[in-house]
């Protein structure tokens, strides 16, 4: 049945991927050397380096004979210690470096992956979540089509439809919550991209009727000083009028007016 089947590849994944990912301790000799050391005698394991050469130069390095002194009293490495670790280290060192190199070729398929629209200056990256779901998707497709073709019975074919379609349907769920998490994710950027260019307008208004009001307020209360009389009195006036016009802060022009009264108006 194809949710048996579903269930028991995911048990066999688990267990598989569960005993790819557990570390094994080490206490051997190779074992007990630092990291880069074993990770720089796996690369040259794999180069097909003889063991003869590998145990001289294991031997010949500072910090294994340290480690040698330590927990072996000084007893070097030997190449039976180093046909040992082919067996066990070194395997579980290959798993280790595929993973690694699993998860970096995910990191470059997830930048290949990258669309941008140069008009609305904004990019989305598709999920490796997303590439795992189709992923499943074409394998429960393929082993569908599969069933199909071990029965010409048309009450079994209905009824491995139904288990096929029982299992895609959480898969279709997770696409379409997937499907409108990516549209409100891109209409919240679009809406937080807007709010920040009306900011950084408004900031510059400001920033420009903080610098030139204060000017166009002041040539309009010396011209409407005359208007009222002139003199200290007339100017204070004046300028009064001029802050509330401009939207001003009472006292930018009276407070620094420094100029010489105007003559009163003879006439």
């Amino acid at each position: 049945m194809p949710r048996q089947w579903a269930l028991t590849i995911t048990t066999t994944f688990a267990v598989v991927t569960a005993k790819k990912i557990m570390s094994i301790t080490h206490v051997g000799k190779i074992g007990r050397l630092y990291k880069s050391t074993r990770d720089e005698l796996g690369q040259c394991i794999e180069n097909g380096q003889q063991g003869k050469q590998l145990v001289k130069w294991l031997n010949g390095l500072p910090d294994v004979k340290e480690i040698l002194k330590e927990h072996f009293g000084g007893r070097p490495i030997t190449e039976q210690n180093l046909s040992e670790w082919k067996q066990t280290g070194h395997s579980e060192w290959l798993r280790h470096q595929g993973t690694r190199g699993f998860i970096q070729h995910l990191h470059e398929q997830a930048g290949e992956l990258k669309s941008y629209d140069e008009d609305d200056e904004w990019y989305t990256e598709v999920d490796t979540s997303e590439d795992l779901a189709m992923v499943l998707a074409a394998e429960l497709a393929r082993v569908t089509e599969a069933l199909l073709k071990t029965t010409d019975d048309p009450k079994e074919r209905m009824r491995l439809l139904r288990e096929a379609l029982h299992e895609m349907a959480p898969l279709r769920r997770h696409n379409h919550r997937a499907a409108r998490l990516q549209r409100d994710q891109l209409v919240w950027q679009r809406e937080e991209d807007e709010r920040d260019k009306r900011a950084e307008r408004d900031a510059l208004r400001k920033q420009k009727h903080k610098i030139f009001e204060p000017v166009w307020a002041q040539m309009e209360a010396n011209g409407l000083a005359k208007c009222f009389g002139g003199g200290e009195n007339g100017m204070k006036l004046a300028e009064m009028i001029a802050e509330m016009q401009h939207d001003l802060p009472p006292g930018t022009l009276t407070g620094q007016n420094q100029s010489k009264p105007v003559q009163p108006n003879p006439t």
